[in-house]
């Protein structure tokens, strides 16, 4: 291994972004039982109230920020606070992990998927060819991309994207109401478009109801997860067997 892929790899830092005040007890356990298999670098970033071991808090006061732009604000202020040499990883109140955190790593730094290199470590372009959102395009306008919130990209991807928003017809479109939905699945996935992007982090299950929510994850979801080598999944609800059979995954897969 050349000496500056080295120096990059020790260099890199995966943070965790919590969007979520509120996790569940048992998603807690699993989230504990991941960090304690990490042997690199890692951080975690979540608002004050939040139970797990908050590397550093970010705060924001409203709390309805669903269908709002404010939500993506939230989720640039929890993005500006992670290490600058970061892979930046949104997860949810109903996100777990599905395999050991070292595993997660060495996914996410595979030049196939998503790349964990930042500017210092690549030459600068938008973004990689593999970093992570969902396929989805369903807008109705043109150029605009619709996808998951819960991406996975270098947080020089994502400045690079947030910084793009105030020029584009997606920002202009949600301001003179061209467009409905979620900004959180547009405004940085349409940056995101160079690239096409066509994977999502998590893996996660749609039902025939258009609602808005995704379904509880079943066993069969998860071993389906499992075998297609996801490192989340959200929607999460326990039972005994599912629990037992994501901690297995996380120290075992």
């Amino acid at each position: 291994m050349r000496s500056d892929h080295r120096d990059c790899l020790q260099r890199t830092i995966l943070s965790f972004l919590f969007i979520a005040g509120t996790i569940s007890p048992h998603i807690v356990e699993l989230w504990q039982h991941f960090y304690s298999t990490c042997t690199v670098k890692y951080e975690i970033i979540s608002k004050p109230e939040s139970p797990l071991h908050t590397t550093k808090a970010v705060k924001f006061n409203n709390s309805n920020l669903r269908y709002t732009y404010e939500m993506v604000k939230f989720m640039n202020e929890a993005a500006e606070l992670a290490h600058d040499n970061s892979t930046i990883i949104f997860l949810s109140d109903t996100s777990i992990p599905l395999m050991p955190c070292d595993k997660v790593f060495s996914i996410l730094y595979n030049k196939t998927t998503s790349s964990l290199t930042t500017r210092k470590c690549t030459r600068e372009r938008l973004i990689r060819p593999g970093s992570w959102v969902n396929e989805n395009c369903t807008c109705s306008q043109k150029n605009v991309q619709k996808g998951s919130q819960w991406l996975a990209l270098p947080k020089h991807t994502w400045q690079r994207a947030y910084n793009m928003i105030d020029v584009n017809l997606c920002y202009l479109s949600y301001k003179t109401g061209l467009i409905g939905g979620a900004p959180d699945e547009f405004y940085i996935q349409t940056q995101l478009q160079r690239p096409r992007l066509n994977k999502n982090s998590h893996y996660i299950k749609w039902g025939s109801e258009k609602n808005g929510h995704p379904n509880w994850l079943t066993m069969s979801d998860l071993m389906a997860a499992l075998i297609q080598n996801y490192p989340f999944a959200r929607k999460y609800r326990y039972t005994f067997s599912l629990h037992e059979l994501i901690k297995r995954a996380i120290v075992h897969a």
